[in-house]
């Protein structure tokens, strides 16, 4: 009885987690570039040996992890929005609050008080690590290597020149090499050596398109059902398993 109590417990702690993840997913649907979560059960066998016996318990440890499928591209027509052709390709971000880089396909960037290109409020990164700044009264135009051009008004030329400012820092990174935040921002997992790391530059930004969240509102409404559903069921079975545990003590009981 014990043992299925904790199976049952167990599962349904589970169920907990996934509802929660679901729900986040819900809530950013609408957000650009956001990559759906999910959570799975691997069962880790571990050695122990104790009293010269060999045994093989088997642990269960929720696994998080997110779907790096592409979103639809869409028209916005605004110069600052940007997105990218090809998976496992990312805009670097500095989180300045924590000093790491994180990683998104949110291209909606925007200019803030100091000029800089910012996107989720942090610092878009140029490919020489430093934040872009873009000069006052200066139209932009973002190429597709991530080349960024501006023409400063100059009343002494008829013709205005295109200055070229920076380059967007776009990283190719694979699922497995990154993690997701509890906020869905991507950060570089700890074990990866970045001087190892392969360059690839194969890919095109397009200029006035955003790529949109992953996540499908009708598979994520079903996940919240069948979740709901699985949680009761485990509270069914451990309810069930304390009443015939009361039975059997009071059987217990009354014989002696």
């Amino acid at each position: 009885m014990d043992k299925a109590i904790y199976y049952a417990a167990n599962k349904a702690n589970f169920i907990l987690n996934k509802q929660e993840i679901n729900s986040n997913n819900i809530t950013n649907i609408s957000t650009p570039g956001f990559k759906e979560k999910f959570i799975s059960i691997l069962n880790k066998k571990i050695n122990s040996n104790k009293n010269n016996e060999i045994n093989n318990n088997i642990v269960e440890i929720f696994q998080p992890s997110f779907n790096n499928f592409p979103g639809v591209l869409k028209k916005t027509d605004k110069i600052l929005d940007i997105a990218l052709n090809k998976k496992d390709f990312w805009f670097s971000v500095l989180n300045e609050n924590l000093k790491k880089t994180f990683f998104t396909r949110n291209g909606n960037i925007s200019v803030n008080k100091k000029n800089e290109l910012n996107i989720l409020g942090n610092p878009v990164l140029g490919d020489d690590n430093k934040k872009i700044i873009i000069p006052k009264n200066s139209s932009i135009k973002i190429l597709q290597n991530g080349m960024i051009q501006v023409i400063i008004p100059n009343n002494l030329s008829v013709f205005n020149k295109a200055i070229n400012i920076g380059k967007i820092k776009v990283t190719y990174l694979k699922r497995d090499e990154i993690y997701q935040s509890n906020f869905g921002n991507l950060y570089l997992k700890k074990n990866i050596i970045k001087k190892n790391r392969i360059k690839n530059n194969n890919y095109k930004i397009f200029s006035g398109t955003l790529e949109d969240s992953n996540v499908s509102p009708t598979n994520s409404m079903v996940n919240m059902i069948n979740n709901a559903r699985e949680f009761e069921m485990n509270m069914k079975i451990i309810s069930y398993c304390n009443e015939k545990e009361k039975m059997a003590n009071q059987c217990m009981i009354v014989n002696n």
